[in-house]
């Protein structure tokens, strides 16, 4: 691990590769709180307190650093 403070950075540009496409998605979720069951102990163990649900979603699609037309889909509550 890197000392706090310090800086790390990509040295080797030689290294990279340009793509032709690349997509950047996002999703948005509400948090309903649920209810849990009594944890075991005895046992290692996951405290579930809330469910996401998708609410909705965008994407874009960038081609040879070009943006294609975007994408959103809306779920309605």
């Amino acid at each position: 691990m890197p000392e706090n403070g310090s800086t790390l950075e990509f040295e080797n540009q030689k290294h990279s590769m340009r793509v032709p496409i690349a997509v950047y998605a996002d999703f948005e979720c509400m948090t309903k709180p649920i209810q849990s069951c009594q944890p075991n102990l005895e046992q290692s163990y996951t405290e579930q307190y809330q469910k996401h649900e998708p609410s909705g979603f965008r994407f874009h699609i960038v081609c040879d650093g070009k943006k294609l037309e975007p994408g959103f889909v809306y779920k309605t509550i």
